[in-house]
């Protein structure tokens, strides 16, 4: 399983997750686990604009 996500992180993949109407297709294992773990925020983004993702 997953070891240390932020509540942060599992607040923004909830939050794209379900305005995608993806949520429902993770595994129910990672459903639960973000569900239980993400913080109390809603994050805001636009589906008109691409993701970027930063290397680290």
């Amino acid at each position: 399983m997953i070891n240390s996500i932020s509540s942060r992180t599992c607040g923004n993949v909830y939050s794209i997750l379900t305005e995608l109407n993806l949520f429902n297709k993770i595994p129910v294992d990672k459903q639960n686990y973000i569900i239980n773990n993400k913080a109390n925020y809603k994050c805001i983004f636009n589906k008109n604009i691409p993701l970027q993702f930063k290397e680290t």
